[in-house]
């Protein structure tokens, strides 16, 4: 059925590999780079990981990030990139990820100052990002439902759910180019924007998004 493709969504933006594990949670709570007065040491780990990008040895980044988020349990900036340590494993831990970029998303409505300087970006920019981030791990999610021959409602429900993100994000930071990408694949991929829109694209439909 509908359920039986999806090899795309940002071959540009995350790594490959994947484990589901089934039923997706929200986990705990963590820190916020300059807001807070956090010891010398670790507010060098965690501009050093904001100045890493994606593409870095996760692994060992974590225990520090899991050490300044000890202190600085209110920090979404480092939650964010704790997200981003189990999204990129070499077996990404999904539902870890997911709850890691939902509380920095929660932890972002609830504090005054947002380091703009540091990360070079603005507070919607950042939200936008992070909703962009989320919304890939349900992609993914969707892949592994794919794989795993799960009833085609699951599979369709983590896509909404990612489109839920990508309607958030846009409406966090309008103008990024990323979460444009995301929406139009995934509106095609459920149909949205007319009833005989297929809802799974191919490579050979010529979606630049990959999962």
């Amino acid at each position: 059925m509908m359920l039986r493709r999806m090899t795309h969504v940002d071959r540009k933006y995350g790594s490959t590999g994947m484990h589901w594990a089934l039923g997706l949670v929200l986990v705990g709570t963590l820190p916020f780079l300059s807001a807070c007065s956090a010891p010398e040491s670790h507010a060098r780990t965690l501009t050093d990981v904001a100045a890493g990008g994606d593409h870095q040895d996760w692994d060992q980044v974590r225990p520090d990030l899991q050490a300044y988020l000890l202190e600085r349990p209110d920090d979404p900036v480092a939650h964010y990139y704790y997200g981003l340590s189990f999204l990129h494993r070499a077996t990404p831990q999904l539902t870890y990820a997911e709850g890691e970029f939902l509380t920095a998303l929660r932890l972002l409505d609830s504090v005054d100052e947002f380091p703009e300087e540091t990360l070079e970006m603005t507070r919607g920019e950042f939200a936008g990002l992070v909703h962009r981030k989320a919304a890939l791990v349900y992609m993914r999610g969707y892949r592994e439902a794919l794989r795993l021959k799960l009833p085609e409602s699951y599979g369709m429900a983590l896509l909404e759910k990612s489109n839920t993100q990508v309607e958030l994000g846009l409406k966090a930071d309008p103008d990024s180019g990323h979460l444009k990408e995301y929406s139009e694949f995934l509106r095609k991929a459920l149909g949205l924007d007319s009833p005989k829109a297929p809802k799974i694209l191919t490579k050979r439909a010529g979606s630049s998004v990959a999962i």
